[in-house]
């Protein structure tokens, strides 16, 4: 009798075997609920960090980020007291007066705020404020951070955004000082800046040298007799300033003056008071564009950044520059 227990060893065998084979998985999508990791985010490039500027300084010319040159220039230009919005305008201000700038052959701007605004090295401003640099330079990093980027326009194009440290109440047009109108850089009011210590100031000067001092200017006036008969009369300026005074039967414009006898500002009025003459003088600097202390003022009523940059540049707009390169100042 033929045996089949070969024939179903064999088959047991196989169907083993076959179980025993290892197929490769089906692919299929996570259940909804389960939580997938996102992918990192890519970090905007900062617009400051990325720009460079060319700064000279002593002579030479210092190439550095836009990031690192506005923290010194907030730091050289404010009072470490001064609040946020303030500084925050303030860089926003510098920033756009950087980039706008073209007053030196090879380099942005100088380090001279007679010229273009101030700039001090951060060993400097180490010494200069000791213990209280670290926390200066954090508020004025983060000023500078905050309004990455962001510049002033006016007609789509940078403005010259020329500021200084006290108008005395009113700021003045830029036709006054400089000869010619800009349609942003108009005379506005700046209350609350009685704060400045440099607000109102007093000089002094005899009738021998305030004569002198006339006399080597403008040799053409009449300065004898009564002192009190040399002074004629006064135009004002729109910002209350003075535009030209007659000094002995000769005119001379309140830059001319200013220059002169050393005033800090073109806002001032100037009797005798049969002593001398003494210069009253409201303001400190050329009071064209933003009044630092009268965006302190503002800042300290609750004013946010743009708001005081707006008050002081007329019909001015805030835009925030893109990533990759600086501006064409032209456009």
């Amino acid at each position: 009798m033929r045996s089949y227990l070969p024939e179903i060893l064999l088959g047991l065998i196989l169907c083993l075997t076959a179980a025993l084979v290892v197929r490769p998985a089906v692919e299929t999508d996570p259940p909804a609920n389960t939580v997938q990791a996102a992918a990192p985010a890519q970090e905007t490039p900062s617009y400051d960090q990325q720009t460079s500027i060319r700064l000279l300084i002593d002579g030479q010319t210092k190439e550095l980020s836009l990031h690192d040159y506005l923290i010194g220039v907030v730091m050289s230009e404010l009072p470490a007291d001064f609040a946020h919005e303030a500084m925050r305008a303030q860089a926003i201000a510098s920033r756009t007066f950087a980039l706008h700038c073209a007053k030196h052959e090879g380099a942005n701007v100088c380090a001279d705020s007679g010229c273009c605004q101030c700039w001090t090295d951060g060993e400097t401003l180490r010494e200069r404020f000791g213990d209280g640099y670290a926390a200066f330079r954090a508020r004025a990093e983060e000023a500078v951070e905050s309004t990455d980027g962001q510049v002033l326009e006016y007609d789509s194009a940078l403005i010259d955004a020329t500021f200084f440290s006290c108008s005395g109440g009113m700021t003045e047009d830029a036709v006054a000082v400089w000869g010619g109108s800009v349609p942003y850089l108009r005379a506005v009011k700046s209350p609350g800046e009685e704060q400045a210590g440099n607000f109102h100031t007093e000089v002094r000067f005899s009738a021998e040298e305030f004569a002198g001092i006339i006399l080597a200017e403008t040799p053409q006036a009449r300065l004898t007799g009564d002192p009190a008969a040399w002074l004629g009369k006064v135009e004002q300026t729109p910002g209350s300033g003075v535009g030209i005074m007659e000094i002995g039967g000769a005119e001379l414009t309140g830059t001319a003056l200013r220059r002169l006898f050393g005033l800090r500002s073109t806002r001032f009025s100037v009797t005798w008071d049969g002593e001398g003459f003494l210069f009253d003088v409201y303001g400190c600097g050329h009071r064209v564009g933003m009044s630092q202390y009268g965006a302190q003022a503002m800042a300290q009523e609750g004013a946010d950044a743009e708001t005081i940059l707006k008050a002081y540049y007329t019909g001015v707009a805030l835009v925030r520059l893109g990533q990759t390169g600086p501006p064409d100042a032209e456009k």
